[in-house]
């Protein structure tokens, strides 16, 4: 295959990516120069103590291995490799040059999961390696609570995105099912039964009783949201359109976002929203703080537009640490706030930059001293966009984007 036809496969695979899955979300990905050289020790390690798969040595895994790559990567190189554990689990790796992926399964595994099953898992661990999850931080590195709850909400997007590919290397929604269905539970079909109704009934009683805040801290959104996220791709016009399958689909691409966002919020009761939300509210307020302390002063307009966006008592608090600490201690606090917005998504970023802009368009004060202020905003949460104050609109108080997402989000979909 040369080099435009493979470009135009991944392409084709990376459009799968479910929408919250972004890489956007953490500003300019950057490349590990160590990869290729980690690549190189996960193959040493799985030499040394693992089976590499072979059509002479395990012909019935290796058959599914061969088949998948040859649907979705006929021009990458996918080396796999069996380990003794009970647990079901596999993992994905790929280096630098990208022209090899090595994948690694547990015994465990191998022994739960047949034929058109083992396809999805493979096709799902591909699509990790594909849509470069490699490159999403450890949240246990992250600097402040909501970052790490932010980043593992990304990481169990990313986990939609990868169950599309293994859907579509397995062609099956059945199997994709059963798959999903038996690594959670750890058992065979011999004991366990099928029944789609029954699985999705108990994600529905969990949503009923509020949601859990485990689901906060969980890198997998919880099975019966995988179920219906299948579901409800398999009847998307995204779907449809990938794979050329013919008439109306009743899903389109922006309902099927909805319904997922809206599914996976649910499981925790929306809790994520609600300290986002939170976060995101406390940043306007101290950038808006900031934007118009900038000309060492707060004008009467300026103290009234703060009451009517925050309120008195906590408008009148803000104004008050203006007076006692300065302008310049606003803008540490402001800094301090940002930080927790990093792993938000791009659009929770976008919409507070344009709320603040807005404000700022309305600050006194130089503009250029404004101009910059705002480009240091723009450089913190690595956005691409320049700043523009040339519109001042409305009173930027009565309509906060920012606020309308959140509001937005708090929909579950049946």
């Amino acid at each position: 295959m040369n080099d435009r036809f493979a470009t135009a496969a991944m392409e084709r695979l990376r459009a799968l990516r479910y929408k919250d899955d972004s890489l956007a979300t953490l500003g300019t990905a950057t490349v590990d120069p160590h990869a290729e050289e980690r690549l190189q020790d996960v193959r040493r390690k799985n030499l040394t103590h693992s089976l590499r798969l072979s059509a002479e040595l395990a012909p019935k895994l290796s058959h599914a291995i061969a088949a998948v790559r040859e649907k979705l990567v006929p021009h990458l190189e996918v080396e796999a490799y069996l380990y003794n554990a009970p647990e079901a689990q596999a993992f994905s790796f790929q280096g630098l040059t990208g022209s090899t992926i090595v994948i690694a399964l547990t015994s465990g595994l191998a022994r739960l999961v047949t034929g058109s099953e083992l396809k999805f898992v493979i096709g799902h661990e591909l699509g990790h390696c594909l849509l470069g999850h490699e490159a999403y931080p450890d949240p246990g590195a992250m600097g402040s609570d909501v970052e790490r709850l932010n980043l593992l909400a990304l990481q169990r997007a990313a986990e939609i995105s990868a169950d599309r590919i293994g859907f579509v290397a397995c062609e099956s929604r059945d199997d994709s099912f059963r798959a999903i269905l038996k690594v959670v539970s750890g058992l065979p079909s011999e004991l366990i039964r099928f029944d789609l109704t029954a699985y999705l009934d108990q994600g529905k009683d969990l949503c009923e009783m509020g949601g859990s805040e485990y689901e906060l801290m969980s890198t997998h959104p919880m099975f019966t949201a995988r179920l219906r996220a299948l579901l409800w791709f398999e009847m998307s016009e995204l779907y449809f359109t990938w794979s050329d399958k013919r008439g109306t689909a009743p899903i389109d691409k922006g309902t099927l976002h909805k319904k997922i966002r809206g599914e996976l919020a649910a499981a925790s009761g929306f809790r994520l929203a609600d300290i986002n939300e939170k976060a995101v509210r406390s940043a306007l307020l101290w950038g808006v703080l900031g934007i118009f302390a900038v000309d060492k002063k707060l004008s009467k307009a300026e103290q009234a537009l703060l009451r009517r966006t925050f309120g008195d008592i906590t408008a009148d608090n803000a104004i008050q640490f203006v007076k006692n600490s300065g302008p310049e201690a606003v803008t540490g606090k402001f800094e301090e706030k940002l930080q927790a917005i990093r792993m938000m998504s791009l659009e929770t970023k976008e919409a507070l930059y344009e709320d603040l802009e807005r404000f700022a368009a309305m600050a006194g004060g130089s503009e250029k001293v404004r101009l910059g202020w705002l480009q240091v905003v723009i450089d913190r949460l690595e956005l691409t966009r320049t700043v523009n104050l040339s519109a001042k609109g409305a009173d930027p108080a009565l309509a906060l984007k920012s606020e309308s997402i959140f509001r937005s989000g708090r929909q579950v979909s049946s």
